[in-house]
């Protein structure tokens, strides 16, 4: 009798899902771009608050510096506008020396000084406004601080010497031409269109009053 071969053990089929995890790994759970973000709960809205807060110092901050560029320019601006009417003060000063000096013998010294008084004054008005807007203390000693001694003494030398005329005629017009490149460069460095104006207004009066001295 033949034997035969013993038979193969059978492998048992496999059970429905016995292998499913293999299949089905779970993907990794992306992490939000922001550890602030909708996921992460209490922590977000703590950072939120902390961003908002950099952004409101930094806003804060940018104001401030524009505020102290605004107010630094201003008193700057003030200054500088201080300084024309210490010239005109000066200016209208030195024409009201030849009123009662009796040296002062030509027509032309005394209409000069006229005209000087009354057209520089009408522009040391207008000048004392602006100041006012810088708010710039404008006092009659502050006004005198660019008085020259010199200039009363060179006037008496002159009448003892009956120079009177020619001296007066020189010491203005040397005034008018620096009270006129003041106002020149006042205007070209202004912004203000009402400042212009009398800047404008200024410069026009010095240049009249230099002509007439050429004319005399």
């Amino acid at each position: 009798m033949d034997q035969q071969p013993p038979a193969a053990p059978q492998t048992p089929a496999p059970q429905p899902g016995q292998y499913d995890f293999f299949m089905n790994t779970p993907e990794p759970q992306k992490k939000p771009l922001f550890s602030g973000g909708v996921s992460s709960g209490g922590g977000g809205s703590k950072k939120r608050l902390i961003f908002a807060g950099i952004g409101g110092l930094v806003v804060v901050i940018i104001l401030f510096m524009l505020v102290s560029s605004l107010f630094s320019g201003n008193k700057q601006r003030g200054s500088e506008i201080l300084v024309m009417a210490q010239q005109q003060a000066e200016i209208i000063r030195t024409a009201g020396l030849s009123k009662n000096e009796p040296a002062a013998r030509g027509v032309a010294t005394q209409t000069l000084a006229a005209n000087t008084s009354i057209t520089v004054q009408s522009s040391h008005e207008q000048v004392l406004g602006l100041l006012k807007k810088y708010k710039v203390k404008a006092d009659d000693k502050k006004l005198a601080l660019l008085k020259k001694e010199s200039t009363d003494k060179n006037f008496a030398a002159a009448a003892d010497n009956n120079t009177y005329d020619e001296v007066f005629k020189e010491t203005m017009s040397a005034q008018l031409k620096t009270y006129q490149a003041t106002a020149k460069k006042l205007f070209n460095t202004s912004k203000s269109q009402s400042e212009k104006q009398i800047l404008a207004e200024a410069y026009d009066g010095a240049t009249l009053l230099l002509g007439e001295q050429t004319q005399q």
